[in-house]
């Protein structure tokens, strides 16, 4: 049995992936910076299932959301450690 995706549902592919990409951006605490609800929100959810509706997984970009890379106290236990 092939799988055959047409034009018009790659262009769809595109779109829900661009859209789940906005909504991938939290603030410090934790709302989504397009719709600011807590994260997950609710589109990034429904975009999510589109793509698995499809046979999809999202496509990564390295770095995009920059996990890791925020600090979420001031307190000197989250100050990063040297040597």
């Amino acid at each position: 049995m092939t799988a055959t995706v047409y034009t018009a549902d790659l262009t769809r592919l595109d779109e829900i992936q661009d859209e789940l990409y906005q909504h991938l951006l939290a603030d410090p605490a934790g709302r989504c910076t397009t719709c600011a609800e807590t994260e997950p929100c609710h589109r990034r959810d429904e975009l999510g299932q589109a793509l698995v509706r499809y046979g999809r997984l999202p496509r990564r970009r390295p770095g995009f959301t920059r996990a890791g890379m925020r600090r979420m106290g001031t307190g000197s236990a989250d100050r990063p450690r040297v040597g």
